[in-house]
C-alpha cells in the first residue's frame, strides 16, 4: 500500500538525513520527497511517498511520534493497482 505522509518539521540540519537514515535502515523505499520552507517560520512541510504494508507502517509511524523535531503529522493510504 502507498503511504503519504505530510509533516510540519524543524528547519534545520540533520533532520531530513535522519528521517530518511531510519527508511534506509529499515530496507524500505522512497516513492517521493518533497520537502519546502514556510515563510516565516523556522519549519518546513516535508511529504513522504512510501510502499509499505500495514506493520511497516505502524513502525514508521510510532517512530515519527518519537522526535522532537516534527510538529505534526498527517498520513493517507492509496492500494497500488495490480499491473495485467
Amino acid at each position: 500500500m502507498t503511504k503519504t505522509y505530510t509533516m510540519i518539521v524543524k528547519d534545520s540540519v540533520g533532520v531530513l538525513d535522519r528521517i530518511t537514515g531510519f527508511i534506509r535502515r529499515n530496507g524500505w523505499n522512497l516513492d517521493r520527497i518533497n520537502v519546502e520552507p514556510l515563510p516565516g517560520t523556522r519549519t518546513s512541510t516535508m511529504m513522504l511517498e512510501l510502499n509499505l504494508n500495514s506493520l511497516e507502517a505502524r513502525k514508521f509511524e510510532q517512530r515519527l511520534y518519537e522526535w522532537n523535531f516534527i510538529f505534526e503529522v498527517q498520513t493517507s493510504a492509496e492500494a497500488k493497482e495490480e499491473e495485467e
